[in-house]
């Protein structure tokens, strides 16, 4: 399985939930790709074992997406897929969210279901 994970690169949570996956996923040994959108925050030293990779590019090579944000980092993801429709786990920022019951709290747990299947 290949994941691939886009979000608000704006939030300084963004960062944190998206080490903790970085770290989940390669201690399963599942590949882990990261949308070049990263690269859009100058201030962020972006470690050298994550594969950065174009949002159109990497939703080609990625079985399912991880969208890391609120409520509209999942529309603007939805909406960036265009015609390559994939399964997207929203993972929630901040206080008040509708489209997503996965936050830091549940990370591991939600992943363990994805990699299982189980969703």
């Amino acid at each position: 399985m290949i994941i691939g994970c886009t979000g608000n690169y704006r939030k300084a949570e963004f960062y944190l939930i998206l080490k903790k996956i970085h770290t989940i996923l390669s201690d399963q040994n599942v590949e882990c790709i990261i949308s070049s959108d990263l690269e859009k925050n100058s201030e962020f030293n972006i470690p050298l074992d994550y594969n950065i990779m174009d949002f159109s590019i990497m939703v080609e090579q990625c079985d399912i997406l991880f969208a890391i944000g609120g409520d509209g980092t999942i529309l603007s993801t939805v909406r960036r897929l265009e015609k390559n429709m994939k399964p997207i786990m929203g993972i929630h920022i901040g206080g008040l969210g509708f489209l997503s019951e996965c936050s830091e709290a549940n990370l591991s747990e939600s992943i363990t279901y994805i990699l299982n299947s189980d969703y």
